[in-house]
């Protein structure tokens, strides 16, 4: 649970059953932001869950946190810091093994402070949460502004990742960050009823089938959607 309001932030393991105070973790350099949850697995060894805090807030001097906190102690396991108005860390997170080694992972949001411009970035927990995997979204797309870890699409050992890009074309679905490429959807046409519109999707692994949902939002008025399967 969550309470960014906190000064400092702050973030409560509760229990299911008893709805006890289990760890609390704290953030000294974070305040009065909202934030961010995702589970991410057990990444200290301990058998317990952890999970990573996404702290999206913009200062003259701080500009976001994405952290990995360990689930039976509230401790920070690893912090990673945004560097510029242009690179605010944290308004979405997902854990998942996504490299398929396994090793919990996390990913990411990096977005330009107007939050239209947004960057996916994967860190890699086998290197202690090092950087390995950035895909920049088109302007004005908010790519990766929602995540969630999916596994079972593809019959593989790693985690696949949904990347919501509100702006753009509602979602990707992106297999496993392996070197085997990243599948990719544009569309053409409108939402005009009664007008055509066409997906096309490139750079899919060949040997797996490929499941896509996608929401279409229309920008201008009057507001058209829809969801395609």
């Amino acid at each position: 649970v969550s309470a960014p309001g906190w000064f400092p932030a702050k973030v409560f393991v509760r229990s299911g059953a008893t709805g006890a105070t289990l760890a609390t973790a704290m953030h000294a350099s974070a305040a009065f932001t909202t934030a961010t949850l995702a589970p991410v697995g057990d990444v200290d060894g301990d058998t317990h869950q952890d999970f990573a805090w996404g702290l999206p807030m913009s200062t003259v001097n701080k500009f976001g946190y994405v952290a990995v906190v360990s689930g039976a102690s509230g401790a920070i396991l690893a912090n990673l810091a945004g560097t510029s108005p242009f690179d605010i860390l944290g308004s979405s997170v997902a854990g998942g093994d996504f490299d398929g080694d396994g090793t919990p992972d996390i990913a990411f949001q990096s977005r330009h402070v107007d939050g239209n411009l947004g960057r996916l970035r994967v860190a890699s927990g086998a290197s202690g949460f090092a950087l390995v995997h950035e895909i920049v979204g088109s302007p004005a797309e908010r790519f990766a502004q929602s995540l969630s870890a999916v596994d079972g699409l593809d019959g593989d050992v790693a985690t696949e990742l949904a990347v919501g890009a509100p702006g753009g074309l509602g979602l990707r679905l992106l297999h496993a960050l392996d070197g085997n490429g990243v599948p990719r959807l544009s569309g053409t046409g409108d939402l005009s009823p009664g007008s055509p519109f066409g997906l096309a999707l490139t750079d899919a692994r060949g040997h797996t089938p490929v499941v896509l949902v996608v929401s279409l939002t229309r920008v201008d008025l009057p507001a058209k959607g829809g969801v395609l399967v």
